[in-house]
């Protein structure tokens, strides 16, 4: 299989409309403009002195702030359910951020990214000038029952 350079715009956000996290029902957000998806360890000093001299470290806890730029629509149900999620310091939804469809074309390759519960952290509405007004949410991990901690995830291949 060959590698694909995938644009920006490829990339996807998805929420799950559905109230079970076995079975989802993913819908696609499809306002946003920008995505960025960090992954960030932090440091562990696990320093001995076996180590002669030189300090040493290990990966300890992850961070994974997103943050999501979208076009403001006064109707868009995903974007209240941010705002009411923010104001109300509410769980947000279990979400999917992919490089590609939740389910990719027969032949393609399935798309690969994250999926979570996401906390609003910040709500942010841009009114410009000269230019639309832009909605920027800043979201990290939220509480999560057992087994259903961020982690990788991989879309499906239609048959």
């Amino acid at each position: 299989m060959s590698n694909k350079i995938l644009m920006g715009f490829e990339g996807t956000f998805y929420s799950n409309s559905g109230s079970v996290y076995a079975t989802p029902t993913w819908v696609e957000e499809d306002t946003i403009k920008n995505i960025a998806l960090v992954l960030e360890g932090t440091e562990a000093d696990i320093t001995m002195r076996r180590g002669k001299g030189f300090k040493s470290s290990a990966l300890a806890l992850i961070d994974m702030p997103l943050e999501l730029e979208m076009v403001y629509e006064q109707a868009n149900t995903n974007q209240q359910q941010f705002f009411a999620c923010f104001m109300d310091r509410q769980l947000l939804m279990d979400c999917l951020i992919l490089d590609g469809p939740v389910v990719a074309a027969a032949g393609k390759t399935a798309s690969k990214g994250m999926r979570s519960w996401l906390e609003v952290m910040k709500w942010e509405l841009g009114q410009e000038i000269e230019g639309v007004q832009m909605l920027k949410v800043s979201c990290k991990p939220g509480w999560f029952a057992a087994g259903e901690q961020p982690k990788p995830f991989t879309g499906t291949v239609a048959p």
